[in-house]
């Protein structure tokens, strides 16, 4: 039930491979079909971004099947449950404390799906050359790019709207349509959040330089699987829970401030609305509990 604003990824490939979290809360209306395809999509996504050759890309596609075949029946399980919960939760007033344990959840969800995604992942950076490092940093520049010209417009109103409509895409798959004042509230929310889009940008930009510089560790050390993973692990480790007090700290603000966003935006809301995402869940949850089996 959070209402997400563009934030530093860990890992595209991540964000991909944990594709059903990202389904299930992007209320997909059609969200059997779309997980059933997903395996192919997160495989032409990776294949490229790294510009992969016949070979390797027969290798990812078989990894990727794989993964996915582990995600289904290990872990739509639990993103059905999950939605059972909310779908009651749902239906009255919620706390940021509520939000905060639920984004927790879905954090953790991230967590496991990444954590055994990493040999592959692994895999996948040892067989690479020099050019196609050079093709990834080149999708990268390209990927800023669009995110620059999206959410960085010179002119500060633009970014604020930007940014607001961001926010009010995201909460209208959930509740649907949202009347003015809830609009306006969520333009002042957005707008007293503790990051704008420029700091999504700069923590987006640190990632892909820290992966870069892995990858290409990896490749010109001629890593084992086993370095490779640990490499990949540690990445993961330092995204997830920053060593570094400040930037922990302004992580943990940066959450927090995502929980209060998305419990008053709840609290407002109508019992029409309440229903509606109630009975939005009821269905994902339905549909994943049926994945599960397939």
């Amino acid at each position: 039930m959070s209402v997400h604003h563009p934030r530093r990824p860990f890992v595209r490939a991540a964000g991909l491979l944990a594709c059903a979290s990202v389904l299930l809360l992007a209320a997909c209306s059609v969200v059997r079909l779309a997980y059933n395809q997903s395996d192919t999509v997160v495989y032409l996504w990776l294949d490229r971004a790294f510009d992969l050759d016949h070979r390797q890309g027969n290798a990812l596609r078989r990894n990727v099947g794989q993964w996915f075949d582990w995600h289904r029946h290990t872990q739509l399980p639990v993103y059905a449950k999950f939605l059972e919960r909310a779908e009651g939760e749902a239906k009255g007033p919620i706390t940021p404390a509520l939000a905060c344990e639920r984004r927790a959840e879905i954090e953790g969800w991230s967590r496991t799906a990444l954590d055994h995604a990493i040999p592959m992942l692994a895999r996948t950076v040892r067989g690479l050359d020099e050019g196609q490092l050079q093709h990834l940093s080149e999708r990268m520049d390209k990927s800023n790019e669009e995110f620059r010209d999206k959410y960085l417009d010179e002119d500060p109103a633009d970014r604020r709207e930007a940014a607001t409509d961001f926010a009010v895409t995201w909460a209208e798959r959930f509740y649907g349509d949202l009347d003015d004042s809830q609009r306006a509230l969520l333009e002042r929310q957005v707008a007293a959040l503790p990051l704008n889009a420029q700091d999504v940008y700069d923590e987006r930009v640190r990632l892909q330089r820290e992966l870069l510089q892995a990858f290409g560790q990896i490749v010109r050390g001629k890593a084992t699987q086993e370095q490779a993973e640990a490499t990949l692990r540690d990445i993961a480790r330092r995204n997830f829970d920053p060593p570094d007090p400040e930037r922990h700290a302004r992580l943990d603000r940066w959450k927090a401030a995502g929980c209060q966003l998305t419990a008053t935006l709840h609290n407002t809301t109508t019992a029409g609305q309440r229903a509606e995402v109630a009975k939005r869940f009821d269905s994902w949850s339905e549909d994943l509990a049926l994945l599960s089996t397939e």
